[in-house]
């Protein structure tokens, strides 16, 4: 079973504590306060929701940058696909396709060493 997790982006991480207190504080003033404000707070919030991702949206990120990975290898541009799969395993670094496909562009651009550790990091992940 699937579970399902939802993470705040960078740009929500410091908003969603922010706006929850305040709203806790100023709760009797906003529920008593004129439409406006009230429809002010409940915009607030409908932004914030914006923040959220799912684990779904960040697996489907992961798989587009393993899809470029995979076209470029086979287009024999390995230096490129080398950096979209090092940027991408930095948001997920214990993903073994990426990895696999890391130490693919390793070993065709002769990097022995280092395509070994990708490959032996992608055989321990979990997949």
């Amino acid at each position: 079973m699937r579970k399902f997790d939802m993470t705040v982006k960078k740009t929500g991480f410091f908003l969603w504590p922010i706006v929850i207190i305040l709203t806790i504080v100023f709760w009797e003033e906003i529920r008593t306060s004129n439409w406006y404000w009230q429809a002010i707070v409940v915009i607030g919030y409908l932004l914030l929701l914006g923040t959220l991702r799912s684990d779904a949206d960040h697996r489907a990120e992961i798989d587009s940058y393993h899809n470029s990975v995979r076209v470029l290898i086979s287009e024999k541009k390995y230096s490129e696909a080398l950096k979209i799969a090092e940027s991408a395993l930095a948001n997920s670094p214990e993903n073994a396709p990426l990895l696999y496909a890391q130490g693919e562009c390793h070993q065709n651009l002769g990097h022995i060493q280092e395509a070994e550790q990708a490959y032996l990091k992608a055989t321990e992940v979990d997949p």
